[in-house]
C-alpha cells in the first residue's frame, strides 16, 4: 500500500508493521491543515488538555487500542480546532469580548459554534464529526440529566440553541 502525506508530494510506503497511531496522526494532521487552509500549523498530540493557540493545535493522543469511537472523537476535536483557526479572528474577538465571566463564556461558546456552523454547512464529513463530538461532550457533561436551572450551564444551553438555529440540526 502507499499513502500520500500532506507534508510531501511523494508517496511513502506503508508497511504492515507501522503503528496505526502514526497513520492516524499523519492523516488527522493533514486533514486539520487542509480544513484550516493553513499548512504552517504546528500539531502535537498530548495526553493532557487539547487546545489551540495562534498557529498551533494540541490534539488528544490516540491510545494503543484505538476504537472507532475514539477516532471519531479525535476527528471532531481536530475539525473544531481547524475551523476556529480558519474562521476566527482573535483581534476582533478580543475587541468585542464582554467583561463579565459568564458573558465571556457565552460569547466564546457562540463564536465556537459560529465557526463550526460555517464549516459544517460546506463539509458533510466535518458536520458528522462535530455532531458526534457534541453528543459525546453532552453525554460526558451529564446534560441529559439536568433537572434544575443552574447559571453555570447557561453557556452550554446557549451554545446548543445557537447551534440549532445556525445549522438547522435538531438538538
Amino acid at each position: 500500500r502507499r499513502l500520500r502525506t500532506a507534508e510531501s508530494s511523494r508517496t511513502d510506503p506503508v508497511s504492515e508493521s507501522d503503528d496505526p497511531r502514526d497513520t492516524v496522526k499523519r492523516v488527522t494532521t493533514a486533514c486539520l491543515k487542509a480544513v484550516a487552509d493553513c499548512g504552517e500549523i504546528a500539531v502535537e498530540y498530548v495526553h493532557g488538555n487539547p487546545g489551540t493557540s495562534e498557529g498551533a493545535a494540541r490534539l488528544p493522543a490516540p491510545s494503543r487500542r484505538l476504537t472507532r469511537q475514539e477516532l471519531t472523537r479525535l476527528r471532531g476535536v481536530a475539525d473544531a480546532f481547524a475551523l476556529k483557526l480558519r474562521y476566527h479572528d482573535e483581534a476582533v474577538h478580543r475587541r468585542r469580548l464582554p467583561s463579565g465571566f459568564q458573558a465571556r463564556r457565552m460569547f466564546d461558546a457562540i463564536e465556537q459554534i459560529r465557526v463550526e456552523a460555517i464549516g459544517a454547512r460546506d463539509m458533510a464529513g466535518v458536520a458528522q464529526n462535530l455532531a458526534f463530538r457534541l453528543e459525546e461532550t453532552c453525554r460526558a457533561g451529564g446534560l441529559a440529566e439536568i433537572a434544575s436551572r443552574d447559571d453555570s450551564q447557561l453557556a452550554d444551553a446557549l451554545h446548543l440553541l445557537v447551534r440549532e438555529r445556525l445549522t438547522a440540526a435538531p438538538l
